[in-house]
Order: C-alpha cells, then structure tokens, then sequence
C-alpha cells in the first residue's frame, strides 16, 4: 500500500508541475517587468512537451540511480539555454530590451531548475516505491 502511494504521489506531482512552473514563470516574468512576451516565448518546440520530457527525464535519472544524473540534468539546462541564446541581441542599443533579455534569461533558468526539481524529487518518490 506504502508503495502505490508513492506512486501516486509521483505522478500527481509530476502534473502538478504542469500548473505550479508555468504560474511561477508569468509571475517572475511580471515582477521582472518582461512586458514583451515575445522575447521569451517563440516558435518551436512547445512549452509544455519541454518541460514534461526535463521533469520525466529528471524522474528516471533519479529512480535509476544514474551516478551522474545531476551533471546530465545540469548539461539538459545549459542546452536548453543555450539553443535561445542571443536570439536577440543584448547590443542592439536599446537599454530596455537589454535588460528584458536578460532578464528573461534569468527566468527561464530559475523555471527550469524549478521545473527539474519537480522531476527530481518525484524519482526519489519512486525509488522509495519501488525499492521495497
């Protein structure tokens, strides 16, 4: 029964995330002043598959006691960062778009580490489950 719970509990926190990450997310974009969504937010890859496939991975790293899982979760977020890095430029001139892009740099780190914890702490969930 112990086990089930544990289950449960993963997965409920593995969709909850879904909520809590995004939330956080718009709420540091507006007290970061972000006023132009655009910046942040772009065609591609949608939101939503990203940060479930970090959160899954993160989850199977931890549950398979992978010794480097937090150096491979580390290398996901800097390559995550690093695909949108410079897509606009800091030098372009314009104080307020310079601090707007990093700003929301910024953000999205915080999100995604916020994002991988959920999915770190929902594999420590499952190794308990599982482990007997």
């Amino acid at each position: 029964m112990r086990s089930f719970f544990l289950i449960v509990l993963a997965v409920l926190l593995l969709l909850l995330a879904n909520w809590v990450v995004p939330a956080f997310r718009n709420w540091l974009w507006n007290e970061s002043d972000i006023s132009d969504r655009e910046l942040v937010e772009h065609d591609g890859v949608p939101v939503w598959f990203v940060g479930n496939f970090e959160r899954i991975l993160a989850a199977i790293l931890v549950w398979a006691h992978i010794p480097d899982a937090f150096t491979v979760l580390a290398a996901w977020l800097g390559a995550k960062l690093a695909t949108s890095w410079q897509r606009i430029p800091v030098d372009s001139g314009d104080a307020k778009l310079n601090r707007q892009v990093r700003a929301g740099t910024l953000v999205a780190l915080i999100a995604g580490v916020i994002s991988v914890s959920f999915g770190v702490v929902a594999g420590l969930l499952f190794s308990c489950a599982f482990r007997g």
